[in-house]
């Protein structure tokens, strides 16, 4: 990564209507700005469309997407929880996992 060159970090929330509009986002600033960005994708292991997504091809000089690995909230949620607060609940795990990312790149956002 070039240390010159913005370099942006957008964290996608769970699932694939949050995923798409992200990656278009990620992928225009690359095209039209020539901004470096790292897309941070909570993975959900219940999207196999999701992990489609992820092998298209982007703009791979300048949009690097990072797979974070599943949370589990199981031990966090009721039957009865809201989607709206699940998501909130696996953003909130996945952050460690975040910042580790993040403080390992060479070239930080």
């Amino acid at each position: 990564m070039d240390g010159s060159k913005l370099h942006v970090a957008i964290l996608a929330s769970p699932g694939i209507g949050h995923l798409i509009p992200v990656l278009v986002l990620a992928n225009r600033l690359a095209t039209h700005y020539g901004v470096e960005v790292s897309v941070l994708v909570v993975t959900s292991v219940f999207s196999p469309l999701e992990s489609q997504l992820l092998k298209l091809p982007a703009e791979r000089s300048l949009v690097h997407i990072i797979e974070l690995p599943p949370v589990d909230i199981s031990h966090l949620i009721k039957p009865d929880t809201k989607v709206v607060t699940q998501l909130c609940m696996m953003l909130r795990e996945a952050l460690p996992g975040v910042r580790s990312i993040i403080s390992a790149m060479n070239h930080r956002p």
